[in-house]
């Protein structure tokens, strides 16, 4: 499990956790600057095909987990935010909707 901190194509600062729940599925989590100025993290699962990873809308397992008005969205609140996440809680939900 690794997580980056960086910022976007959009320069705005975000956080992703990536793991592998078995040989084919991975889970992202990720947090980042929404549209309307919220900073959003979310939960999603895609299938790993060669160098690409495809998540099926509505098929693939997929959870907002926070989505909280900042003032400010620096790196230090996005950090903040994503180490908020209980990650083993969320892998257990996504295996339990895989039945793996």
């Amino acid at each position: 499990m690794k997580t980056l901190i960086n910022k976007d194509y959009r320069n705005n600062w975000k956080a992703e956790t990536v793991t592998m729940l078995n040989g084919k599925l991975q889970l992202s989590i990720s947090t980042s600057k929404a549209s309307d100025g919220a900073l959003h993290t979310c939960a999603s699962v895609g299938r790993v095909e060669g160098n690409f990873v495809s998540h099926a809308m509505y098929q693939d397992f997929f959870k907002t987990l926070r989505y909280v008005k900042h003032k400010r969205i620096t790196s230090k609140v996005v950090e903040t935010q994503h180490s908020q996440v209980d990650i083993d809680a969320i892998i257990q939900e996504a295996k339990e909707f895989y039945h793996i």
